[in-house]
This record gives structure tokens, sequence and C-alpha cells, in this order.
């Protein structure tokens, strides 16, 4: 067994997360994944690697999470090794946090590190400059819907940011978002005054105009006595979206229909994420909305422009397939469990309890990002949503260009491998089926094998749907030898170019080492094979040997691991 290098773990961290609730060596895992961060963070080198790999991830959407990467930039704020290196890690803050929940946890992130090891706030003039740059550099409709979407997030509000970093009115973008400012920050009084001066001889009148437009709508929606079919006209006239509703109006066809196919439409994610909803209240019944649903997910170009996660696709799916609310605990965010533990030990100052209440979802109400249960809502799922979803887990991963090369991918279906991916209800078994469908869908010379104290070939074929193949690879093995798939390929006389093994790299080998079974393979085929390890969990650990240039270590569900896997299987990587 090898420790793969710092980048590498830092890479597995940045897409699995800590994996701390899942494994027995999870807790190792996420120090190790830390240290890795911070060996990076200590040269001026390594620093500035470190900051592109977490732009890299958060930018293309390679992550299903966006806290890892959150909690990496955050450590390349704090233990930034030069004033320059921190100044570039600063300014990575407006490409990573995107919307004012990620620059939230990040600055909450950032304050509690800074007080852990320099104690201090960590709110030092580049960081207010920071901050202040996330505000100014928005116009007006971005940043009136910033404001009134997300009014506050991991215990903070956009009033405690602004008291920190004083931004003043002359330093906004426009007129709109200094009316935009005003109506979230003074309220509707300072607001209806602003807009009266404002209004009169504009400097950006399409600016203030579409402010004007947006706040009133969400004035009027909020009032007594509006019913749904008056929410779906202001939905429909002026641009809002769910977040700017009262709860009162979510069970009505009409606000729905409203939010589904108004505009541009929904946003795929929140689409993706309320199909049980939409489906419980019988608004895909209708023909046109089942019609709308189905045409966004199959659609390749709005599915890459959405940059939604293959995980998140993936999870959609299996709960929309169960007809049922989870109600397990989940977190409505997918914010890391650390988080809201620090919000739990704040309350309760008591960290058993803490996790005693996450682990049975009976959380008392102190914070908006906290386990909390699904509820008892049922639908009947429509199949043509669930072939949709389908459909769009593997248009997620984009276009992979086949290698020609023979391909055996082989699942390890060990008991480790049926722990879920944390945060989630998918195990890590049906994960790596679903991956590995990716790629038996591209190669025409693909075999499938599953293994874990024995090996099983497994029928596998491209055309299955993500259900089919996680089905028919559903084997339970016990224990784990990593070799397997190499012995079996010598034994039977298989031609292999590339072995791909899915796995946790939990393995007590057999008699054969995995590397030792591959080098007798190439010694006794003649065949230069290459082996790929797909790293389903975040730990340091790997079968391949790193010296080795024909092996390669990825990260399971990183989106550009398919087309990784397919460069190296050419031989152009």
């Amino acid at each position: 067994m090898w420790q793969i290098p710092a980048r590498s773990q830092v890479l597995r961290f940045l897409i699995l997360g800590s994996g701390e609730s899942s494994y027995q060596a999870g807790a190792c895992a996420a120090s190790e994944c830390s240290h890795a961060v911070f060996e990076m963070c200590s040269t001026e080198a390594g620093h500035a690697e470190l900051l592109e790999l977490i732009k890299s991830v958060s930018v293309h959407g390679r992550a299903p999470k966006q806290e890892p990467t959150l909690l990496a930039l955050a450590a390349a704020i704090v233990n930034a090794p030069t004033p320059a290196a921190k100044s570039a890690a600063l300014g990575a803050m407006a490409v990573c946090a995107r919307i004012p929940t990620h620059l939230f946890a990040l600055l909450g992130l950032v304050t509690s590190m800074s007080q852990a090891a320099h104690n201090s706030k960590g709110w030092g003039r580049g960081m207010r400059r920071a901050v202040g740059d996330w505000y100014t550099s928005k116009g007006g409709r971005e940043l009136a819907m910033q404001l009134t979407k997300y009014k506050n997030r991991e215990g903070w509000t956009h009033q405690d940011v602004l008291r920190m970093v004083h931004v003043g009115p002359t330093s906004l973008k426009d007129d709109g978002a200094r009316l935009a400012m005003t109506f979230a920050i003074k309220g509707q009084e300072a607001y209806a005054a602003e807009c009266e001066k404002v209004t009169e001889a504009p400097a950006n009148p399409e600016s203030v105009a579409a402010v004007v437009r947006l706040i009133t709508g969400i004035t009027a929606v909020a009032a007594e006595g509006v019913t749904g079919a008056e929410a779906a006209r202001l939905i429909q006239e002026h641009g809002l979206v769910r977040e700017h509703l009262p709860t009162t109006l979510l069970d009505s066809v009409e606000v729905w229909r409203a939010l589904l196919m108004s505009g541009h439409g929904m946003p795929m994610e929140a689409m993706v994420r309320n199909l049980s909803k939409m489906t419980a209240i019988g608004l895909l019944e209708e023909q046109e909305c089942a019609d709308w649903v189905v045409g966004r997910l199959t659609n390749a170009d709005a599915i890459r422009a959405s940059r939604i996660h293959p995980m998140k696709l993936l999870i959609a799916s299996r709960q929309y397939q169960r007809g049922t609310g989870d109600n397990r605990p989940i977190f409505a965010l997918g914010f890391e469990t650390t988080l809201v533990l620090r919000a739990l030990r704040a309350a309760h100052d008591n960290e058993d309890n803490a996790i005693d209440m996450l682990i049975s979802g009976d959380v008392p109400d102190i914070c908006e990002h906290q386990p909390a249960k699904k509820g008892k809502q049922s639908w009947s799922p429509v199949q043509r949503v669930v072939d949709a979803l389908d459909a769009a887990f593997k248009l997620a991963f984009g276009n992979v260009e086949p290698t020609g090369k023979r391909m055996m991918l082989a699942l390890d279906v060990s008991g480790s491998m049926s722990t879920t991916v944390p945060g989630t209800t998918i195990s890590c078994r049906e994960a790596s089926a679903a991956m590995a469908l990716i790629t038996c869908a591209t190669e025409a010379a693909c075999s499938v094998v599953a293994f874990g104290e024995q090996l099983t070939p497994v029928a596998m074929r491209g055309d299955m749907t993500v259900s089919q193949a996680v089905a028919v690879s559903d084997i339970d093995c016990g224990g784990t030898d990593c070799a397997l798939p190499m012995l079996h390929a010598l034994k039977n006389g298989i031609a292999v170019d590339c072995f791909v093994v899915y796995t946790d790299s939990e393995t007590w080998f057999g008699s054969v080492h995995p590397q030792v079974a591959l080098q007798q393979y190439r010694a006794a085929t003649g065949i230069q094979a290459k082996l790929v390890v797909v790293g389903m969990v975040s730990n340091n650990l790997t079968i391949a040997d790193p010296s080795d240039p024909h092996t390669l270590n990825l990260a399971g569900f990183d989106t550009s691991t398919p087309e990784v896997l397919s460069l190296f299987a050419r031989g152009e990587l």
C-alpha cells in the first residue's frame, strides 16, 4: 500500500470531502487531507498550485459539494506563506464564493481558523477589501437577487457582514445596486425615499427599473391574503423565485407551475431538488409540465450550462424513485457535519450530545443549516422523469472520446464499499457502478467484473440505466483482494490494455499484491497494461505504485474522471 502525493490527497478531499462519517479510518482521513492542504500552503509554489486546484474544482463544478473547497480556500487565506500569496487567495473568493451561502460559510471558516491559528478574527484590511469587492462588483438586478434570496446563512446576515466592511453607497456599481442595498439593509421606508430620489434622473435607468420590478414583486407577494393564482402572476411578472414566497403558498399548483416555467424556467438544480414536491402536488401529471421537465433534463446544453454535478442527479434519481421522503437526517444545503457541530456546541457546549442529535435528527432550531427530516411526503414517481434523470446523469459528464482500448472495469463490492457516500443516501458501491457505466457506454471493448474475496463477471452494458447497472453489480463479496482483476485476466487469457479499479483501497491483498499481479500480467502477456485506481473515499491510500508511470490515481465523482481516464488510456496524459 502506498500514500498518494499531497496534491492527489487534496484533490480527493476537494471532490469527496473528509469521509469521516463513513469509514473506520475516517477520522485519520480527514486529518491527513487537512495536513495535505497545509503542506501545500507551506511554500509559495505549493500555495499557488493549491489555489489553481481549488478554483478548477469550484469553477468547473467538479465536486458534488462546495464545502471542502471553501474549507481549503479558508486554509489558504489563513495560512498563506507570503502577503502576495494571501492576496491571491483572497482574490479567489470572488471566483469560489458565488452566492451568499458560500460567502458566509467561508467567512465563518476564516474567522474560526484565524482564531485557532493566530488568536485573531482574520478580518484584516485585505479581507475587508475582498469581501467589500464581492458586493460592489455586482450590478443592481444581480445584487438585489443575492440580497433578497439569501437573507441569512450560517448564522450570518448581510447586515452582519456589511457592518464589518463598510461598503459605502458611492462604491456600489450603479443606482440599481444602491436601491437594492437600501431595501435589504435599511428597510421599506428608506427604500421608498431613495427610490423617489433615484427614479427622478437615474444614471442607470435599466438597472433601476430591474431592481424596482423585483422589489415591487417581493413586497406584493408578502402581503396578507395573496392567493396562489395572484402569486403565480407576480412570479411571472416580477421574476420571483421560491425563496421570495411565504411558505403558505408552497402547496399551490399554480405557484409551482409559474416557478417551473416562467422566464428561462426554474434553475436546473432547483428543479431537480423539487421534483418530488412537484409530483406530490400533481403538477407533473400535467403533460405540458412533464414535457418541460423531461426536455430540460435531456438537453445536453442545458445540463452543461447548469454545471449540476452528476452525484446530485444520481442522489435525486434514487430519492425520487423511492416515492417517499427519507426520514433519516439530511443536510438541507449539504453543509459538512463540522459546521453544524459548531452551531450545536455554541448552544449546548456538549459535542457528545450534538453528535447524538445529528444521528437522531432531533436538532433544535438554532441555525438554518441543520439536519432536518424530509417529512412523510409521498408521491408516485413519473417514469418519464425517472428515465430523464438517468439520461441527465450521463450527460453531466460531458462527451468522452472512446479510447479504442481493451478495458476491464473492476468494481470493489466488499463490505466496506456498502457504506454511504458522506452526506448522501448512496452507497459507495452504487456510486462506483454508476461511474463505471459512463466508461462502459463509451468503450466498445469493455468488460466489467465485481470483486471482494472472489471475482464475478458482471453483465453491465452501456445502454443500461443507472438503476440497472447498480442492480447487476449488487453482489456482496465480503473482504477485499484488489489483485483479483489482474489475476483473473491472466488466468483466462483476457487481453486488457487498461484495468480500472473502483475501490476504497482497503485491501488485505490475498496471496499477491495488486501491483505485483499487474507486473505478472505485463510479463506474461507482453501487454504494457495500465492501472487506474478510482478512489471512492477520501483517504490517502492507493493500491497503485505512484512511481509506476503506467498507473494513475483519480478521485471518484470528479466530473473530469471519465475524460482523464480516456486520455490516460490513449497515452495522451
